[in-house]
């Protein structure tokens, strides 16, 4: 994968997060949303010793040494990927920064037929460049940590996408 700068920041693939940053800008610009539970507080005995496997991307923007932003997603079978998080620090939103994020989150799982991404419904700054960046809304999902999420998905295999937008109901 390759690394790129814009500006004076830079955006890195990681192989992990330092878990004291990560948790920091989890905190500072989620766990305080009147909408976001802790998720550090709700796992279980088995999410610490559950072992993912397959294609994950860690993606973290630095401003100098200062971790900014950070976009973390994993492969859920072989032909669908899915963004978990992502998010960038309050004081360097509206600059572009996730836009970027997502154009490389995309060039590096284009082996994947399908890209799927929750967002809390009222989330619009995010779902509006996800919907110019070629997402769809297909659903709705209702999170323990979020509440009530748009289900998006980009495709892509342009044929899967194909098929997708021409399902219907049958005429009986």
């Amino acid at each position: 994968m390759e690394n790129s700068s814009i500006s004076n920041l830079e955006y890195r693939f990681v192989e992990k997060f330092d878990d004291e940053i990560y948790k920091s800008l989890m905190d500072e610009n989620l766990h305080n949303s009147p909408y976001v539970l802790p998720a550090f507080d709700l796992n279980g005995p088995g999410d610490s010793s559950f072992v993912r496997t397959g294609k994950e991307l860690r993606l973290a923007v630095f401003d100098s040494d200062k971790m900014i932003a950070l976009s973390w997603g994993h492969a859920i079978s072989s032909k669908q990927f899915q963004m978990n998080i992502s998010l960038v620090d309050q004081q360097y939103r509206k600059q572009g920064i996730y836009q970027k994020m997502l154009e490389l989150v995309l060039e590096n799982t284009k082996e994947f037929d399908e890209v799927d991404s929750f967002h809390h419904m009222w989330n619009n700054n995010i779902i509006r460049l996800k919907l110019k960046a070629g997402f769809r809304i297909i659903g709705f999902n209702q999170s323990h940590i979020v509440g009530t999420c748009l289900r998006m998905r980009f495709h892509h295999n342009k044929a899967v996408e194909q098929a997708f937008l021409s399902r219907e109901i049958p005429a009986k």
